[in-house]
């Protein structure tokens, strides 16, 4: 049936007077964290006796509830493909001010055929639903690797899951995208965006483990709808261009609005200097000495539980082997609560929390993974105050009781 399906397709194509003409769009970022990235769909519009059909292919639809963000969280939150008017669509983006940049792709007859009838079969109830992933499986994504699929000279039987990037680029010999040449990590290509939201690029920096800070090839670096429509520039078939010039259907009215100078690292910076200067005013109070290591080692222990969340019971990929566990120690949480006049005496209490941070502070400079600057007065208050319970318990015992 779907053979037919396509074969029906390709005879329509072929005896039309005009193909219909299939173009990417590409959305500016907006100020919400879903949309901080930016968004990519498909526009298709034919014109014949029946009259105009304007639709786009809407990959970046999701339902917005009160479990949202836990599914996020999770790895657990769907997106599905929608069909939709196309000034429906752009009223949305005309009404947030954010730019939309058409790019009419330049398909053969067949190609395009293809690529319409891949769209109409993901969109059917039994396919337009997919496990969204950030960097793997996104709007982007699916655009890009819909195009590879209608280009691709011979039948793939992938389904409508997202494919490895080898099995797209498997299927693709004609295939030649020329910019980002792969010298960034995943890490770095999101940061450009994140500059804007400093909390926002603190918290996700605090999430994400090892595997974003792998090198991105050409093709991986198209989950970016920016990169993607930088990449579609350089399509083509042989000798013959795949994407015409860009056109601007919406400008951009409005931009990222800066978080201020309240920042994760300006913050850490003024908490380290109060951390110091209480932890000696207070120095010879029995109460007040060790509040502030109290309540470092709280927020770095959940900190900590947040990392063991992410790694081991979500389905992320991107936020297992996280080495801020280093510094961001759950066990932090149980010494927060111990007298430390006892504890002291002990010092295997507080190895789960000093050897890993040694190795933090030893060997950052050849970790893999990247860290991001605010974490640093965080671990400049951890040292202080191993040093501030060493000196009080350990060298000069007598000099306070707790």
């Amino acid at each position: 049936m779907k053979f037919l399906h396509c074969l029906a397709l390709l005879l329509v194509a072929a005896n039309s007077h005009a193909l219909p003409r299939v173009s990417v769009l590409s959305c500016s970022p907006g100020n919400d964290l879903y949309s901080l990235f930016g968004h990519t769909a498909i526009r298709v519009f034919e014109q014949n006796d029946d009259g105009i059909r304007d639709v786009v292919y809407n990959y970046g639809v999701f339902q917005f509830d009160d479990s949202f963000y836990w599914k996020f969280a999770c790895g657990k939150l769907d997106y599905l493909l929608i069909r939709q008017p196309f000034h429906e669509f752009q009223l949305e983006y005309l009404q947030s001010g954010r730019a939309v940049i058409e790019q009419e792709l330049l398909l053969d007859s067949a190609q395009n055929a293809k690529l319409l009838f891949l769209l109409e079969e993901n969109a059917s109830r039994e396919n337009r639903v997919y496990r969204y992933d950030f960097f793997y499986d996104n709007c982007a994504t699916r655009v890009r690797d819909m195009i590879a699929r209608a280009l691709a000279p011979q039948e793939d039987r992938l389904g409508y899951r997202s494919p490895d990037a080898s099995v797209i680029q498997s299927l693709l010999p004609n295939y030649y995208p020329v910019s980002n040449k792969g010298t960034i990590t995943y890490r770095q290509a999101i940061q450009a965006y994140l500059d804007y939201q400093p909390w926002s690029d603190f918290g996700i920096d605090i999430a994400l483990g090892l595997p974003c800070d792998d090198v991105v090839n050409a093709y991986g670096m198209m989950f970016l709808p920016d990169s993607l429509a930088a990449s579609l520039s350089d399509l083509h078939d042989g000798d013959r261009r795949l994407v015409g010039q860009s056109m601007e259907l919406l400008p951009r009215e409005s931009g990222w609005d800066a978080e201020g100078i309240f920042t994760p690292f300006t913050v850490f910076i003024i908490w380290l200097l109060f951390h110091v200067i209480g932890g000696y005013i207070f120095r010879k109070s029995k109460w007040l000495a060790f509040l502030p290591t109290r309540i470092l080692l709280f927020v770095t222990g959940i900190l900590g539980l947040l990392v063991v969340f992410l790694w081991f019971f979500t389905d992320h990929q991107t936020t297992v082997v996280n080495l801020n566990i280093l510094w961001a120690n759950p066990w932090n949480l149980v010494l927060c609560f111990l007298p430390f006049s006892s504890v002291s005496k002990r010092w295997y209490w507080f190895a789960p929390t000093l050897i890993p941070l040694a190795v933090f502070v030893l060997f950052c400079w050849c970790l893999p993974q990247e860290f991001h600057a605010a974490v640093w007065p965080l671990v400049a208050m951890m040292l202080f105050s191993a040093y501030g319970v060493h000196k009080a318990f350990v060298s000069q015992p007598n000099a306070i009781t707790q």
